[in-house]
């Protein structure tokens, strides 16, 4: 049910005002280039495998290591706060977001595995920092590779909230299945393949920005 209401307000948003090209305004969409759509594509692998995994974490926590729930609601808490300066991070000083990805994947990875309750605790905790250092990244990959970046803004929304709408049930069916070993390495390999998807489009496409 609430992974259904996040997508309520996609209706509203499909469109971005940001934009790092000024054109003449128009009501037809234009379709996304390839890089673009790849691009996209790893945006939504990235959230489906982040929050598949991130929904869960409470119940591996809790059946592995026998964590309280106190102890899970510190952990979420500093999760949040690292995410607070990696957020305000300056664009120029991130580097390349598919590393931040990739780092990511083996925050999850550790957590579906989880061998040790200060291992466990800290990759959520470091999974905030990485996530939010890697997201803005991306978005700026997607505005250079993209021939209406303004468009594919509101793309990118819509379809990272389609992740988070698969991802959790995906994850729970996956947790459930397997066990918690094979639900964080495919939790892994969804998020690490999007990182490589968006090295690769950012070193070899052709940025689009400029044409009209």
């Amino acid at each position: 049910m609430l992974a259904g209401l996040a997508v309520v307000p996609l209706f509203w948003i499909r469109e971005s005002d940001a934009s790092v090209v000024v054109r003449s305004k128009t009501d037809r969409r234009s379709k996304a280039v390839p890089a673009a759509r790849v691009l996209l594509g790893a945006l939504f692998l990235f959230t489906l495998g982040g929050s598949g995994v991130f929904q869960f974490v409470i119940v591996v926590g809790a059946s592995e290591l026998g964590l309280t729930t106190a102890t899970m609601s510190i952990a979420f808490s500093l999760n949040a706060l690292a995410g607070i300066p990696a957020a305000r991070w300056p664009l120029s000083r991130r580097g390349i977001p598919g590393p931040w990805m990739v780092a990511t994947a083996c925050m999850a990875l550790t957590v579906g595995l989880a061998w040790s309750p200060w291992l466990f605790g800290a990759a959520i905790v470091i999974w905030g920092f990485t996530f939010w250092m890697a997201i803005p990244g991306v978005f700026a990959v997607l505005a250079a590779k993209s021939a209406y970046p303004e468009q594919r803004a509101g793309d990118a929304q819509a379809i990272m909230a389609a992740g988070r709408v698969v991802g959790p049930l995906l994850g729970g069916l996956a947790l459930e299945t397997f066990g918690n070993e094979v639900f964080g390495v495919l939790g892994f390999i969804t998020m690490a393949s999007a990182g490589l998807a968006v090295t690769l489009i950012r070193l070899f496409a052709e940025p689009r920005a400029n044409e009209e």
